[in-house]
């Protein structure tokens, strides 16, 4: 009975963080792309619009 709970809660950890990664990879990352490619198009104009994405400058 024990092993099936600790399979059933790996088996839900496991679910749940690839939905978070599926999230993340189809929202987020293209987002910041976006957003960086649109800094480097443009640097003055969109500085003020994309300055809160810029964590690594």
């Amino acid at each position: 009975m024990l092993h099936k709970f600790i399979g059933f809660l790996l088996f839900l950890i496991i679910s749940i963080s690839g939905f978070w990664c599926i999230i993340f990879f189809t929202i987020i990352i293209p987002y910041w792309i976006f957003g960086y490619l649109k800094i480097y198009e443009n640097e003055k104009n969109s500085y003020n619009k994309w300055s809160k994405f810029k964590p690594f400058r």
